[in-house]
């Protein structure tokens, strides 16, 4: 049993490496051989398990690249989500700060009050778009 297990490590330590190669004309493909053998650019390159055929390596390559595209997305997406929060907060600041102005009546010149009134429409139109909370 101990034997079995150390000839499956052993086979599974093996890898072999494949290319996704970029070509001048922009086309994409798969090569065991190093992309500038075939006057391209090397746009990835995946180990994957040896003794699998060509086909099998390449499709197991692709699930990889389609999973880090999706980590990439989802980074992404989590990276605007944290920017749109950031500026929601930031015009809620800014909203605060033109109420705060006239909290207990306080009067205000007609410029300011006219600055304060655009810059509050601006503020309620951007917090729209972006879904911010209102409150």
């Amino acid at each position: 049993m101990l034997l079995f297990a150390v000839l499956l490590l052993s086979a599974a330590a093996q890898a072999d490496t494949i290319y996704l190669c970029k070509a001048y004309n922009d086309s994409t493909f798969w090569a065991k051989a190093h992309c500038n053998q075939h006057q391209a650019f090397v746009e990835r390159i995946v180990s994957v398990p040896d003794g699998m055929s060509f086909e099998q390596q390449v499709n197991l390559a692709k699930g990889e690249v389609n999973a880090a595209s999706a980590a990439a997305a989802q980074r992404q997406a989590q990276a605007q989500q944290v920017e749109r929060n950031t500026r929601c907060l930031q015009l809620h600041a800014e909203r605060a700060e033109i109420w705060s102005r006239y909290e207990n009546r306080k009067l205000q010149p007609i410029e300011i009050i006219n600055t304060d009134q655009m810059r509050w429409k601006g503020i309620h139109a951007e917090q729209q778009r972006l879904g911010c909370s209102m409150q």
